[in-house]
């Protein structure tokens, strides 16, 4: 009734007591109101794979809090460190992945901050976090020739080789590879362009059509396909194409449902990811970076070199490259 009486004369009320105090049932309350959220693009709503975060993390939290539900005014340093070593040590993930859950909590943390709720006075000094990626998988310019040169049984493969190849010389991501069309395709002054727009970040970018993409496409352009059946047909491409160099990397197992980290024939190791990073691995060194960004639609050089693996000391050796280069 208070409410009612409320709304008519258009007061504002305090809703604090309305809002769920336990991290397990604040989940349900921030994906309920996904589509109201503000999103990495400037717009409103989550994506699909965002919300499936929450879901995920709602059931380790069902599981690490036993009986006594954890509240959102329990969230500390305390709670941060129990969690990430139960994720490590009892559950047998990865740390980076632990690091990702705990970001989504801390992002639950803030939402309920930001609406009144209590929270810990160390909340702050709790974040998620990533883990270098040391082993990244390229394919190197002696392998993609093989691939080009492979004898390939099946239109399917032929088609899957292509997709392959063409990732590997446009850098984009598989979502917006696999959606470019003849469409996309455009002459600028005298120059041919791809032009699309990335899916993840909505970043325009006009990708300089260079020869081998020419040749890749020139006894015509491959057919639509979807992105799982891409990363599973690109590593048969691959492996007929003799690229099983044994390669330290994680592989998932579907017994264990787990990345194992082991050394496996290269081909086991190619993914969707594989595509973008050749482009990038390849391209380093050889082209400033920044123009390498503005066709990958990196925002940041130190994202771009976090992608590809690169340090300090790859900079630095660089540096004294191109230096002796032009003192000769």
């Amino acid at each position: 009734m208070q409410d009612c009486i409320n709304n008519f004369f258009n007061r504002t009320t305090n809703t604090k007591h309305k809002l769920p105090l336990t991290l397990v049932n604040y989940v349900d309350y921030y994906i309920n109101k996904s589509s109201t959220i503000k999103n990495a693009k400037g717009t409103f709503g989550l994506s699909k794979s965002r919300i499936d975060d929450f879901k995920i993390l709602k059931k380790f939290l069902v599981e690490f809090q036993g009986k006594e539900a954890i509240k959102i005014k329990d969230v500390n340093l305390d709670f941060s460190n129990r969690f990430v070593n139960w994720m490590i040590d009892i559950k047998k993930y990865a740390s980076g992945y632990a690091g990702r859950m705990l970001s989504v909590i801390k992002t639950l943390c803030n939402d309920a901050k930001f609406n009144g709720l209590e929270t810990h006075p160390q909340l702050f000094k709790v974040s998620g976090y990533k883990t270098k990626n040391e082993y990244i998988i390229v394919l190197r310019p002696e392998e993609l020739e093989s691939i080009k040169d492979i004898e390939l049984p099946l239109k399917s493969l032929k088609n899957v080789r292509k997709w392959l190849l063409l990732g590997c010389y446009t850098g984009q991501r598989a979502g917006d590879l696999l959606n470019i069309t003849l469409d996309n395709f455009h002459t600028r002054n005298d120059l041919e362009v791809i032009e699309l727009k990335q899916q993840k970040t909505g970043n325009l970018v006009t990708i300089p059509v260079l020869d081998e993409v020419k040749e890749i496409i020139s006894n015509g352009f491959p057919h639509k396909i979807s992105q799982q059946k891409f990363n599973q047909y690109m590593k048969e491409v691959c492996k007929l194409a003799g690229i099983n160099q044994l390669t330290e990397g994680f592989l998932f197992n579907k017994d264990t449902k787990r990345k194992e980290y082991g050394k496996y024939e290269k081909w086991k190791l190619i993914s969707t990811h594989t595509c973008r990073r050749t482009f990038c691995t390849n391209n380093f060194g050889k082209l400033p970076n920044y123009l390498i960004m503005s066709v990958t639609g990196h925002r940041s050089e130190k994202t771009f070199l976090g992608y590809i693996g690169k340090t300090s000391y790859d900079y630095a050796k660089q540096f004294k490259e191109m230096y002796s280069k032009n003192q000769n």
